[in-house]
């Protein structure tokens, strides 16, 4: 070859390569601008397809099953014959799918009843379990604001031979979802695991279609077994309580929560018993003169948070001197009385009473026919809610409370379970509902080091929490928290610590517990539970500790992996859940009493002096509103429907749209 044949053909390739290199970047070009441009939800096709389908349906009150591929190739003819159930289904969607075609796939058609099945492609892709749980209470947030009362069935993601790598995180997901769904009334999980793994432990091929993904005919038909039960149910129009006996937070059947309808807080610091409030929102603004729709002055001197079923806001309530215990029940669309029992006159009352406390401080607890009191060792009674009546009474439970009464009962069951932490007497003591009967009785076997009273006091309510499918009590006290079963009393394990006096409930986010011991100096503290035979002592397992502005009387709030705390001076805080750290602290002033309360996204504090305090629930701090009324609160708020109900000193008011 010539040089200038060489030359040319040089130039050639050099003109080549340029016109592929422009090619290349022309065509990355396009696919910036491609991605920059909105692409729109996903699985339009398949959305208007089920959209076509539920408009050409003429099932009024649809059972929707809605979710991934698990979903869309479920023959629910086959199924459930006779049933009016609806699939909703599509194939490798994950929760934000479902939140974009939200609208479409939970129709305003009031269903009987919703099957849930996502997760299986969330965690494929990346998501962590707790990110899962997250998105996925979420999700119930809205189904529960767009049908407030249809039951939901949520089914625990499936193990899979395709996937069985992954099956340590999804266990995770699954235990959480599972903790998610016992925090929202009339919401169920279903653990498919047992009907999807043979006797060896692992997936069941003989379940599978050849991917090892997707159910075939047999692994279905076993997963009806147990849905079945529920379809039927919701058809019905019965309760699937029956399936679960006391389903929600082991205390109250789907049927009677249906009869309080949006009007359910039926115990200290509400349903779940956290201070969280789910699928309602509050005011955030009030005062004496804006949105209070009525305030009802109240004589007496009682801390007693109000409680509330369907219509009615019951709140115990003492004399200043304690020599006479009553119960008082208001109208909760017009605030008028609408009965105030008288339960108990007493001739004297215990010394060494607290000027910060009440003769009325623990908060009653309800169910559907039943109001139950206890003011500790002065009484303890179960009222019909019908006629005010009282059904059974206890007045032979010793305690010198020293300080005064503080501890809430709660359920377990058929059981009514509270603390007796005084001076010569602490134990733990569960009655039965029905006959008031003693049913077992625990005695505090712990050391306190001294004859102090207040060293030997307590004041805190007891916590339920599930740990590797046993159910366990939390129950704080002075000096220890010790975890019991709730059937017998059996002490499980304890945790000590040198704090006495201990108030605030502990909190559970499905893995790991948090506490506050007490006075004189809180410290706030994560643990995780444990299942063991033997009686343990996890003290040297706590995960770490914070001291720094931790409120001693306070309860609490754990919102979205953040602590929300207000110490008894005025000092607000958020804390990381997974670390302890501070993420912010606030010096608000005043004292506070009264719990910390989660709603919506938005933190509520209230202190001594009428102050009401809303902070956004995230890690910024930024305050949304102050409000001030006449009187402070050292009960704990509620709210219902929409609608705060605040107990301060002097007067109780719903405060929300007139």
């Amino acid at each position: 070859m010539c040089r200038s044949d060489r030359q040319a053909s040089i130039v050639h390739c050099i003109l080549l390569y340029l016109s592929c290199l422009i090619a290349v970047v022309g065509n990355f070009q396009t696919l910036l601008m491609a991605q920059d441009k909105p692409q729109g939800p996903r699985f339009a096709e398949d959305i208007a397809k089920i959209k076509e389908r539920f408009a050409k349906s003429s099932i009024p009150n649809p059972i929707l099953f809605v979710g991934s591929s698990t979903i869309r190739l479920w023959d629910l003819t086959k199924s459930f014959p006779g049933q009016p159930c609806i699939n909703h289904g599509f194939g490798g969607s994950v929760l934000n799918d479902v939140e974009d075609h939200f609208d479409v796939l939970f129709p305003t058609t009031n269903p009987l009843g919703i099957v849930m099945y996502c997760g299986d492609n969330d965690l494929a892709s990346g998501k962590s379990a707790a990110q899962h749980a997250v998105q996925m209470e979420k999700v119930v947030g809205r189904i529960r604001a767009r049908y407030p009362q249809v039951p939901i069935l949520w089914i625990g993601i499936k193990p899979s031979g395709k996937r069985w790598s992954n099956w340590p995180e999804i266990q995770k997901a699954n235990h959480l979802v599972a903790q998610v769904c016992r925090q929202w009334p009339a919401v169920t999980f279903l653990d498919v695991t047992p009907l999807t793994l043979n006797a060896a432990g692992i997936p069941d091929d003989s379940l599978f279609k050849d991917d090892k993904l997707h159910l075939n005919d047999a692994g279905y038909s076993r997963w009806n077994e147990a849905i079945m039960p529920f379809v039927t149910a919701w058809t019905s129009g019965q309760s699937s309580n029956s399936l679960t006996g006391h389903d929600y937070q082991w205390a109250w059947s789907n049927a009677e929560i249906k009869s309080a309808g949006q009007r359910f807080w039926p115990q200290f610091r509400g349903p779940a018993g956290d201070g969280v409030v789910r699928g309602s929102d509050a005011p955030t603004e009030w005062s004496e003169t804006k949105n209070v729709v009525w305030k009802l002055p109240i004589e007496g001197r009682a801390w007693s948070s109000p409680v509330v079923w369907g219509n009615r806001i019951w709140i115990g309530n003492a004399s200043d001197d304690g020599k006479k215990m009553s119960v008082l029940v208001v109208d909760f669309d017009t605030g008028k009385t609408l009965m105030n029992i008288p339960l108990f006159e007493n001739e004297t009352v215990q010394t060494d009473h607290h000027k910060m406390n009440s003769y009325g401080s623990p908060t009653p607890i309800l169910d559907e026919k039943f109001a139950y009191v206890t003011f500790g060792a002065y009484g303890t009674v179960c009222i019909e809610q019908s006629s005010g009546k009282v059904v059974w009474e206890r007045k032979d439970l010793p305690c010198n409370h020293y300080r005064g009464p503080g501890s809430s009962p709660i359920f377990y069951r058929n059981l009514m379970i509270f603390h007796m932490d005084g001076f010569d007497y602490k134990y733990v003591v569960a009655l039965n509902r029905e006959t008031g009967e003693t049913v077992w009785k625990v005695d505090r076997q712990v050391d306190y080091g001294t004859d102090d009273g207040d060293v030997h006091k307590a004041y805190a309510t007891p916590t339920l929490i599930e740990v590797d499918g046993q159910v366990q009590m939390i129950s704080p006290t002075s000096k220890a928290t010790i975890a019991y079963d709730p059937n017998t009393g059996k002490e499980l394990w304890r945790v000590r610590y040198k704090e006495f006096s201990t108030t605030a409930k502990a909190m559970f986010d499905g893995e790991t517990l948090y506490m506050n011991s007490g006075f004189s100096k809180a410290i706030l503290f994560a643990l995780k539970p444990t299942v063991s035979i033997e009686v343990r002592d996890l003290t040297d397992k706590i995960l770490w500790t914070q001291d720094r502005g931790i409120g001693c009387k306070p309860s609490q709030v754990l919102h979205e992996g953040l602590i929300f705390n207000v110490d008894d001076d005025g000092i607000a805080s958020c804390v990381d859940a997974t670390n302890g750290e501070q993420i912010w602290q606030k010096r608000l002033g005043g004292e506070f009493s009264a719990s910390v309360m989660s709603v919506n996204n938005k933190i509520y504090l209230f202190d001594h002096d009428g102050k009401g305090y809303v902070f956004a629930g995230d890690r910024s701090g930024n305050v949304i509103a102050e409000n001030q009324l006449d009187d402070g609160c050292m009960a704990s708020p509620v709210v219902v429907d929409n609608n705060l109900i605040l107990r301060t000193r002097s007067a109780l008011y719903r405060i929300g749209s007139k």
